[in-house]
């Protein structure tokens, strides 16, 4: 995994991320080479950070080259947007637990492609599939506690940052997952 680091800028947070996403617009960054972690389904501690940091702040994924373009945005911030980088750590890895539970063959069949085919830059970890078969419910109707088939699993999806931020649209885009939030690990 390429280095990725989490930024952490104090100063308001929706005059900041609009003023950051302009800047790096106008420098010829695309959207999806970095991540408000408020956007895209990350768990964020915000009751200790607005104590911790004094008010409010931005998490930002991104590599270590756009981290230098980053710190310049950060540093030529106007002065009605006041934006200070209080913390930058190096990104270990993303995950999010999930599981999901169907009783429908075709969507069982989806289910199974999605994980075999996972966005590039996440991997499946602690996979547990279950398949129940069960010949004495056939004919049941469709709302019965008891089915003639049901698919249900569990795991982890990990790797980068946006690897896992992929593969997290995917599935929680989908009604029969659940998805926790994703969660980031330093270094």
């Amino acid at each position: 995994m390429a280095a990725t680091y989490e930024i952490i800028i104090r100063g308001d947070t929706d005059a900041g991320r609009e003023y950051l996403r302009g800047f790096l617009s106008g420098r010829g960054q695309k959207q999806a080479e970095y991540l408000f972690t408020k956007d895209a389904g990350f768990s964020l501690s915000h009751i200790g950070e607005l104590i911790k940091f004094h008010g409010d702040v931005i998490h930002l994924v991104c590599n270590a080259a756009l981290r230098r373009l980053i710190t310049t945005a950060v540093a030529s911030s106007p002065e009605d947007i006041e934006l200070e980088i209080v913390e930058s750590r190096r990104v270990v890895r993303a995950s999010f637990e999930f599981k999901f539970k169907t009783a429908n063959r075709k969507v069982a069949g989806s289910i199974k492609r999605m994980l075999a085919h996972l966005p590039a830059g996440s991997t499946l970890t602690g996979y547990v599939p279950k398949e129940i078969i069960d010949p004495s419910a056939e004919g049941q109707e469709l709302y019965s506690p008891t089915h003639a088939y049901e698919f249900l699993g569990s795991g982890t999806v990990e790797g980068s940052p946006f690897g896992v931020k992929s593969a997290y649209d995917k599935f929680h885009d989908n009604e029969f997952f659940h998805c926790d939030e994703i969660e980031i690990q330093h270094a």
